[in-house]
């Protein structure tokens, strides 16, 4: 990747209060040769209703007694994955800061910092595995062999940061220190994709278990309740007809979605909660006594808490997304097409965010050390 880097710094008054230092920082970055992993034993063999192509191994030849040849060339569940290279891409952010010292007098003084940064950064894909085959079938798409420019899925688009330091030496000159660190940011981005029945034979876009079970094909978005000739509404294994009314108002209450009605919806348009942070740390140094060959000493304890919020109530400071690889996965489709290529919507199931235990929880370390 190329990048460029521009930073411009800048001391100024207001009024009586001196000193305050206001920064921004430009970064631009392009990709240059990115890895993408293709499957070169697959081809073209057709395109679905929505305009997404159903792909076959290369050379098949479908016996002309069958009655449907596309599915017979595409549920064969071979492959061949290749590495590609790509210029597309960008990663562009921005961030402003402003930061004082406050004297307080009598020893005493409080730091200030508070930060903003903006992210915008697209990806063909986002390596989000070390396998072949999961290096390619964890990618969001609509065309396996093709993988379009969309929004990265380690985009922070939003990030706000504050410092607070405050410090006060009471006696011998030994400073007593509050520090807290707070951050908000947005969410990871995530895409709607489908539930896709991915068997050893291929799913309904031909693909195959090792490569597609991760549930990748990005969703195609109906026009809106009165029908859609593109869609047939089927029915679960069990004969529970598709909720039509629960899978409308999730459209209707997602414009990360529903702008995308009457086609496929792009790679992460979504973006999962904020999330809110605030860690603590508190520290005092104690002078010891003159040891011989080492002098004067002194004895730093210090008391850190991390997501203090977190600590204060159980509903502050929680991690809650789409789980990896950032996939909603709502429609469970069909196999195979509807009488005139429909895609059959068989179930709906919406998926909530899930609260990650371990960035959510609160610690606490005690600590010590001696200076000489």
């Amino acid at each position: 990747m190329w990048k460029i880097n521009l930073a411009w710094d800048q001391q100024f008054d207001i009024g009586n209060v001196r000193d305050f230092n206001f920064t921004v920082d430009l970064l631009f970055g392009f990709v240059n040769d990115a890895p993408v992993w293709v499957d070169f034993r697959r081809e073209n063999i057709g395109t679905a209703i929505d305009g997404r192509p159903i792909y076959g191994e290369i050379g098949c030849a479908a016996d002309p007694a069958t009655i449907d040849p596309i599915a017979e060339c595409r549920d064969i569940p071979n492959y061949d994955i290749v590495i590609t290279n790509t210029g597309e891409g960008e990663n562009h952010s921005y961030s402003i800061s402003l930061d004082k010292v406050w004297d307080l007098g009598r020893g005493g003084e409080l730091s200030t910092y508070i930060s903003y940064t903006n992210q915008d950064s697209t990806t063909v894909s986002d390596a989000l595995s070390s396998t072949p085959t999961s290096l390619i079938g964890r990618e969001q798409t609509f065309d396996r062999n093709n993988p379009a420019l969309g929004r990265s899925s380690f985009e922070t688009e939003h990030r706000g940061t504050a410092v607070i330091t405050w410090r006060k030496t009471f006696f011998d000159n030994l400073p007593t220190t509050l520090n807290f660190f707070i951050q908000r940011q947005s969410g990871k981005p995530y895409g709607y994709t489908y539930n896709a029945p991915s068997t050893s034979n291929g799913d309904t876009f031909g693909g195959n278990e090792p490569i597609d079970d991760d549930d990748t094909q990005l969703l195609y978005v109906p026009t809106g309740p009165s029908g859609d000739p593109n869609v047939i509404f089927g029915a679960d294994r069990d004969g529970v007809p598709f909720d039509v009314a629960a899978f409308e108002a999730l459209i209707d209450s997602e414009s990360c979605l529903s702008k995308f009605r009457g086609g496929i919806a792009t790679k992460n348009s979504c973006t999962s909660s904020y999330t809110t942070k605030v860690d603590m740390r508190f520290t005092q140094a104690i002078r010891l006594p003159s040891v011989p060959f080492l002098g004067e000493s002194n004895f730093k304890i210090f008391v850190d808490i991390e997501n203090l919020g977190n600590l204060l109530s159980d509903d502050w400071g929680r991690v809650e997304q789409i789980s990896f690889p950032f996939t909603k996965q709502v429609v469970t489709l069909d196999q195979d097409f509807g009488p005139n290529g429909e895609l059959i919507y068989n179930s709906f199931g919406d998926e909530s965010q899930r609260v990650f235990n371990l960035p959510s929880l609160w610690h606490i370390q005690l600590g010590a050390s001696f200076n000489f």
